[in-house]
């Protein structure tokens, strides 16, 4: 797990479970770069992760609140199947973008 700024661009890794404690530990981590740094981008990857609860959607969402106030995009990508049919249900793909997703639109 971990957080990152490269170009302006907010890295949030999802490794793991994500779950109230870690959702907690990658909140303080990014809140740290959003009061640091110009984000004009947050990209969530969620790659390594195995399992996530709702306080992977808060985490979500708070970081798209944030995003929205420097007028930054939120997007996720490499997402299991598992955490896609969760954020599916949740209408979080109202908000953010998967990426794969508008990649196989555009092509």
């Amino acid at each position: 797990m971990g957080v990152k700024v490269s170009s302006n661009i907010l890295y949030i890794n999802m490794d793991g479970d994500i779950d109230h404690h870690s959702a907690a530990l990658l909140r303080e981590e990014s809140d740290m770069f959003f009061n640091r740094e110009y984000i004009k981008e947050v990209i969530f990857d969620f790659e390594r992760t195995k399992f996530m609860d709702s306080s992977g959607i808060g985490l979500i969402m708070g970081r798209y609140r944030q995003a929205k106030y420097s007028d930054a995009k939120v997007s996720l990508i490499n997402i299991p199947d598992n955490i896609d049919r969760m954020l599916q249900m949740s209408g979080i793909y109202k908000i953010v973008d998967n990426i794969e997703k508008l990649n196989k639109k555009i092509s």
